[in-house]
C-alpha cells in the first residue's frame, strides 16, 4: 500500500487532486519515508489541497532536511496563515530545535492570530526545550483563555520550578 500511494504522488499531475492528498494522508499515517522525498516540489507546486497534506507527512515521518524546508518557506510569502499553522504544528511533531526562537516569538506576539499562537504553544510543549518555558509562561498569563489553555498544556509537559510555578 506504502508503495502505491509512493506512485500516486509520483503520478499527481494526471490525477486528481484529492486522490493525491489521500495518499499523502495514508503516507503521514504510517510515517512513511519513502514520500519525502517529494516534499520540496510538493510545497513548490502550492496546490493547496496537496500542500497540507505534505507538511502532515513532513511533521509525521520528516527529520532535519524537512525541518529546514518548512522554515524556510515559513519565511516566505507563500504560505496562507492556515498553511503556516500546518507547518508550526509539522515543525512540534518533528520536534524541531531550530523553530524554537520563531515559536517562541509566535507565542509571545498578541499581534499574531488566535490559532497560531496555541500551535505555537502546543509545538514548543512537544520540542521541550527549556528556553521556552518563560515564553509560555507569558502566554499562560495572557488575555486570550484559548493560548492561556495551550500553554498551560505545553508547560505541562516541562519539569522544573518556573514551568511548575506556572501551573499552580
Amino acid at each position: 500500500a506504502e508503495d502505491e500511494a509512493v506512485s500516486l504522488v509520483a503520478g499527481r499531475d494526471s490525477l486528481d487532486a484529492n486522490l493525491v492528498a489521500r495518499a499523502l494522508a495514508y503516507l503521514a499515517s504510517v510515517k512513511s519515508k519513502k514520500g519525502l522525498s517529494y516534499i520540496p516540489k510538493l510545497i513548490d507546486e502550492n496546490n493547496r489541497i496537496i500542500v497540507v497534506q505534505a507538511i502532515g507527512l513532513a511533521g509525521k515521518a520528516g527529520g532535519k532536511d524537512e525541518e529546514g524546508i518548512l522554515l524556510k518557506w515559513m519565511e516566505s510569502d507563500a504560505p496562507t496563515a492556515d498553511l503556516r499553522e500546518a507547518a508550526i504544528r509539522a515543525l512540534g511533531d518533528i520536534g524541531s530545535e531550530a523553530a524554537c526562537a520563531k515559536l517562541m516569538k509566535l507565542v509571545e506576539s498578541a499581534d499574531e492570530a488566535k490559532m497560531t499562537r496555541v500551535y505555537a504553544c502546543e509545538a514548543l510543549g512537544k520540542i521541550g526545550r527549556k528556553e521556552s518555558v518563560s515564553s509560555l509562561v507569558k502566554a499562560a498569563n495572557g488575555d486570550d483563555p484559548n493560548v492561556r489553555a495551550a500553554a498551560v498544556q505545553a508547560l505541562a509537559s516541562f519539569d522544573g520550578e518556573e514551568a511548575q510555578n506556572a501551573l499552580v
